[in-house]
């Protein structure tokens, strides 16, 4: 007879949890380690990942290459418990330029994990969840008000939830776009090799811009407004939401006066 095939749901315990807001999606928490990879701290003390979340909250748990000058993380570090209260050398493994002082890195592509590619995954993750949650808030707004999910005309909504539920969603999402609350980020250094495939299949402008040129200098990026809004996950958002999206950014874009959380 043929194997029973069934669908774990255990995954969705963490990638279905708080930190992606219950709906399913990417993780890259930080947290306190000790010596056998567990954190010390409970669940709900785990940081979520983000270009919003200060760098001095970041990594723990992870393994970081590349200089960041005097700016420190919590990668490469053991956390431990002493009198009640939980510690983590931030300064021991600042700055490593290789991470074979832990581990033979030959097996692997490459001898350190970047730190500049590390803050690109931080805001992909997040900006990832962003857009999932858009989408389905759009998707069940539209379905609640009995419209065709090809409707674009947000006034059609039912007032109320409804429409206070797609909003919400398009804030979101338009938020993250531009870098809002974006933390600021010393200079650090990029992998070549990261760089270079970073930039394999970016789209540049008249003027050869692109929203993928990385400044790692003060913020992540050159061009305030993310690579991500040419992934799929957005190219197949309800026209609705993705018209929505484009109306506000355009409205902030070309305000006479600076909008509050975009200057």
């Amino acid at each position: 007879s043929s194997p029973l095939l069934t669908r774990t749901r255990s995954c969705l315990g963490c990638h279905a949890g708080d930190a992606t807001n219950f709906l399913p999606g990417s993780l890259g928490r930080s947290v306190y380690p000790d010596k056998s990879g567990r954190s010390l701290r409970s669940i709900d003390d785990y940081r979520r990942s983000g270009h919003h979340i200060p760098l001095h909250d970041r990594y723990g748990g992870w393994f970081v290459s590349g200089n960041h000058g005097a700016m420190r993380h919590m990668g490469n570090a053991i956390a431990s418990r002493e009198g009640g209260k939980i510690t983590i050398d931030r300064e021991q493994f600042a700055n490593l330029e290789k991470l074979d002082r832990f581990f033979s890195t030959e097996a692997y592509p490459a001898p350190g994990s970047d730190i500049a590619a590390l803050l690109v995954f931080d805001h992909q993750v997040t900006m990832h969840h962003r857009l999932v949650e858009a989408a389905y808030r759009a998707r069940q707004s539209l379905f609640d008000s009995k419209l065709d999910p090809k409707e674009t005309d947000v006034s059609k909504l039912s007032k109320g939830r409804s429409t206070d539920e797609f909003l919400e969603g398009r804030d979101k999402v338009v938020d993250y776009l531009l870098f809002r609350d974006e933390t600021p980020i010393p200079k650090v250094s990029c992998a070549p090799a990261f760089r270079r495939a970073f930039a394999t299949n970016r789209i540049a402008d008249s003027r050869k811009r692109s929203l993928k040129d990385l400044r790692l200098d003060g913020r992540i990026f050159e061009n305030r407004c993310s690579y991500m809004i040419y992934s799929p996950t957005f190219d197949q958002f309800p026209p609705m939401l993705k018209g929505a999206i484009y109306a506000r950014i355009h409205e902030i874009l070309t305000s006479p006066k600076p909008v509050e959380g975009f200057d």
